[in-house]
């Protein structure tokens, strides 16, 4: 089989705009209707609070850490073990973020017991 060269005409002809596809009256106000109805019926995503918990803890417990952590003012007060005391702000970032982990991991532990409770109230 041997290929043939088209030639411009040819492609002009298969490139040319055919006839225009019109759809069935009262085609595109029933889809528009549809569609209004399901936007109106659908209820709106609530808050992911389950995924956002690990991250504001973190925050939380970085926050009251730094508190923790300002030189006092006049006595000093030791409110952790001298071992879990991190040592500047690279130990404070290794503490929070194996903190930040383990509260992750249990939150996800425990997300599909949460979740077959939440089911079963809706």
């Amino acid at each position: 089989m041997t290929k043939r060269r088209m030639s411009d005409d040819e492609i002009d002809r298969a490139m040319a705009p055919q006839d225009t596809i019109v759809p069935a009256s009262g085609f595109v106000s029933a889809v528009m209707a549809r569609v209004h109805e399901e936007a109106a019926a659908t209820r709106p995503l609530a808050f992911p609070w389950m995924r956002a918990l690990p991250g504001l803890a973190a925050i939380a417990v970085a926050f009251v850490w730094a508190l923790v952590s300002l030189p006092p003012a006049a006595a000093p007060v030791q409110l952790a073990p001298e071992w879990l005391v991190p040592d500047g702000p690279v130990g404070l970032a290794a503490v929070v973020t194996i903190a930040s982990l383990g509260l992750a991991w249990g939150v996800l532990r425990a997300a599909p017991v949460l979740g077959a409770r939440r089911r079963s109230q809706i």
